[in-house]
């Protein structure tokens, strides 16, 4: 009997990198366990990195007045890792009934609370109650030249003079979602209030959408906090989509400097 000649098959397998966690076990400033330190990690470690929370108290986490460091690597920081956080469940947009379980709050300093820089691109931070105390102009977090960053799910607010800066900034990054908490995933709903703006573009930035946000309320309440604006497109801010949001009691709900900007379906309520 003739045998049949089999010829070797070469068969190509998916590459995976596996995603290293890093986890947050206490609320101190700097030291080993902190987010100060799985930042610094997860900067240091190729790939993909995740940082959960398994703190041990509701406490905020206080970087005193100088910033986290800014991530330089592809992470997700997913604050709802941390127990009893949920969130947003409510397909009303003016309605957020998210439980935030960690929070920062940066006591002065003009630096952001957290930073993406361009290596970042493609992280994700959500689940986070941000807030500024004290003196200088920060931002809640500022993407900068960074790309394919998402925010979603998270807290702004400020006290004092840390009002006049932004909740969330980009400046001249691109295919940036913020929010995205339309009725079918409302867990994407970003709160920003308190601040001189909600989210502010500064341009080069391009291509980027700030989506079924919440702006103007106070974090998770049902107060109305007055901001100077809701929505800024800086000059050279274009190409940009902002709709689906509900605007609170701005005093300029979305001011548009730049050309090529998609603005529509956004509620805007004056009482």
């Amino acid at each position: 009997m003739k045998r049949k000649s089999c010829r070797p098959v070469s068969e190509q397998l998916e590459s995976r990198a596996l995603m290293t966690v890093f986890l947050v076990t206490s609320a101190a400033g700097a030291g080993p366990g902190t987010l100060r330190a799985a930042i610094n990690q997860a900067n240091q470690t190729p790939g993909g990195d995740v940082i959960e929370f398994q703190l041990p108290s509701d406490a905020p986490i206080r970087p005193g007045g100088q910033a986290l460091p800014p991530i330089t690597g592809k992470v997700v920081i997913d604050g709802y890792t941390q127990a009893g956080a949920s969130p947003n469940t409510s397909t009303d947009p003016s309605v957020n009934n998210a439980h935030l379980t960690v929070q920062i709050i940066k006591n002065g300093g003009s630096g952001p609370i957290m930073s993406v820089n361009p290596r970042g691109g493609g992280s994700r931070i959500r689940g986070i109650s941000f807030i500024n105390e004290g003196a200088g102009a920060p931002s809640g977090i500022e993407i900068n030249q960074a790309d394919l960053v998402s925010v979603d799910g998270n807290a702004f607010g400020a006290v004092g003079q840390s009002r006049l800066g932004a909740a969330v900034r980009i400046v001249g990054g691109s295919r940036n979602t913020i929010g995205g908490g339309v009725s079918t995933t409302p867990a994407l709903q970003n709160v920003l209030g308190t601040y001189n703006a909600g989210v502010e573009l500064v341009g080069p930035s391009k291509h980027n959408a700030v989506v079924g946000n919440l702006i103007g309320r106070d974090t998770y309440s049902s107060r109305v906090q007055l901001q100077a604006v809701g929505v800024w497109l800086r000059s050279a801010a274009t190409n940009n989509t902002v709709v689906k949001n509900v605007l609170y009691k701005n005093v300029t709900a979305i001011k548009n400097e730049a050309a090529g900007n998609v603005i529509e379906d956004n509620t805007i309520v004056t009482a």
